[in-house]
């Protein structure tokens, strides 16, 4: 049976707004970060750019299990497919809970030079998860409709680099010990930044065609 036109356009409702919000965190959190590293204030925006992104981060995950819910109503059909995308979900959104906290806790003065680094690796392991998460969405959608995806296959690459960057630099960061440590940690945040503003206005555009099939089911 077809899904009726409102459920149709509350999908594409949901899913505009899901992007919406990350697109909102991910752009404070790359003003943020090139405020810091145009010399306004650097520790003060590179610990705050930490806390906005934390929180994008909690609604990208919220965004994607909504995605995948959607994904396994029209038919049912989930084989190969755990219910929490493998986990992806809570380890998106703990990542994103532990970053606020620690970037809270460097804006109250506790080892900031440390802390804001290290969010900024679990920032980069949680898009990591998050792109493992959209390819096994690409899938399901194959399985689905038999669309190939592309899209959302891009948003993948683009967000796992991302985060294989922003690790990276998190960890020179972190175990570096001189005035270069800060300029790494906003540069990891303008990456994580950058990458889940074009990750989530691709993929969701993908998911929203993907979803207009379904409606067709």
């Amino acid at each position: 049976m077809s899904l009726t036109l409102r459920e149709a356009a509350s999908i594409d409702t949901g899913y505009a707004y899901g992007g919406a919000a990350d697109a909102i965190g991910g752009v404070a959190t790359l003003v943020l970060a090139i405020c810091g590293l145009a010399g306004i204030n650097p520790p003060l925006m590179a610990v705050i750019a930490t806390i906005v992104f934390g929180a994008a981060l909690l609604i990208h995950s919220a965004s994607l299990r909504a995605h995948y819910s959607q994904a396994s109503l029209p038919t049912g059909r989930t084989e190969g497919f755990s219910g929490d995308g493998g986990g992806a979900f809570s380890g998106i959104f703990l990542a994103g809970a532990a970053g606020v906290v620690l970037g809270v806790l460097a804006l109250l003065g506790v080892e900031s030079a440390v802390l804001a680094p290290a969010a900024a690796i679990a920032y980069g392991a949680a898009l990591m998860l998050g792109a493992a998460t959209t390819r096994r969405l690409r899938a399901l959608r194959h399985v689905m409709t038999g669309a190939a995806g592309d899209m959302a296959w891009g948003s993948a690459n683009i967000q796992a680099l991302g985060g294989l960057a922003a690790i990276v630099l998190g960890v020179l960061a972190v175990l570096g010990n001189n005035v270069n440590d800060l300029l790494l940690d906003l540069i990891a945040l303008l990456t994580l930044a950058v990458a889940i503003i074009l990750t989530g206005s691709t993929f969701n555009a993908a998911m929203m065609g993907a979803a207009r099939s379904w409606t067709r089911l």
